[in-house]
């Protein structure tokens, strides 16, 4: 799965990327604290990264709706491919069509439900929880009035819920 992919499977999930690309105009990058200030709602960074280490953090745009407040941010760990991960969240509604990714079940992150996926592999089969490793997973949810999605590279489901279910608040 490559960077680029990221908008791609935000629409699968019936998303609209609520974030630019990382080098689109409605982004910059930021420090952890200056992201924490940036919103009036809580940033989350992970407490665990299975050893990747953070590459970006950009607070995003929102081209779904023309607005370009910033009204979410993006941290990347690791390097997509061969391994990582990306963590998007985003203060409003995410819209799209769904059309790579299958559902593949469920699981309890911050007490929510999330929904799990596994990205389509390129010769179209359908594909299941065993390929999530190498196709990529994505992992989202909704806290409050905030969307959560997770997207991963070369990264187990075990290793992924572990990374999520360690998403702790930045003080601001």
């Amino acid at each position: 799965m490559k960077r680029r992919r990221a908008g791609a499977v935000l629409s699968t999930i019936g998303m609209c990327a609520a974030i630019a690309s990382p080098a689109g105009a409605g982004s910059r990058p930021v420090t952890w604290k200056q992201a924490a200030t940036a919103f009036a709602w809580p940033v989350l960074r992970p407490s665990t990264t299975s050893g990747l280490r953070l590459t970006s953090l950009r607070l995003e745009s929102s081209p779904c709706d023309n607005d370009f407040h910033y009204q979410a941010y993006t941290a990347s760990y690791g390097a997509i491919p061969p391994r990582g991960f990306d963590l998007h969240v985003a203060r409003r509604k995410l819209c799209g069509d769904g059309s790579e990714a299958v559902g593949v079940g469920h699981v309890v992150i911050r007490g929510h439900r999330a929904s799990v996926f596994v990205v389509m592999p390129r010769d179209g089969h359908t594909p299941t929880i065993a390929e999530a490793y190498e196709d990529g997973l994505v992992i989202t949810w909704r806290e409050g009035s905030t969307d959560i999605y997770f997207e991963t590279d070369h990264i187990r489901l075990s290793e992924a819920v572990r990374i999520v279910r360690g998403l702790r608040p930045v003080p601001g």
